[in-house]
């Protein structure tokens, strides 16, 4: 699995200026902090890859307004305006995207939304 993952982060068509979006990043990011707590293989990849994608999804953030769904500053792509959908995404994958490095802990928070790392227990 870590390799169609690894290999879809290479894809131009999802993955090259003004194509990033928090659907993208997430589609990548969530299995490779899956296949990463499990597996050695690719693992120094995957991390390489998070370690980019960290520091671009935080210059991402527009001060006291949260984050765009779409990355892209120059006004292409989907959902240009920081709101709630951008901001709680862009929030797990930074989360996600600290984590696979070890760093989460910093962060102060763990993702409490629809994307949250932790399954849903029934009450």
């Amino acid at each position: 699995m870590i390799d169609t993952v690894l290999d879809h982060a290479r894809d131009p068509r999802h993955f090259s200026p003004g194509r990033e979006n928090a659907c993208n990043v997430l589609d990548v990011i969530h299995p490779s902090w899956l296949c990463v707590r499990q597996t050695t293989h690719r693992a120094e990849e995957a991390r390489a890859w998070a370690t980019s994608q960290l520091t671009a999804a935080l210059r991402r953030r527009h001060p006291h307004q949260g984050f765009p769904f779409g990355p892209a500053p120059d006004g292409t792509g989907p959902s240009r305006e920081p709101g709630l959908q951008g901001t709680e995404m862009w929030l797990a994958i930074i989360w996600l995207l600290a984590d696979l490095l070890g760093l989460a802990d910093v962060l102060g928070y763990r993702p409490p939304g629809i994307h949250r790392p932790d399954p849903v227990r029934p009450e």
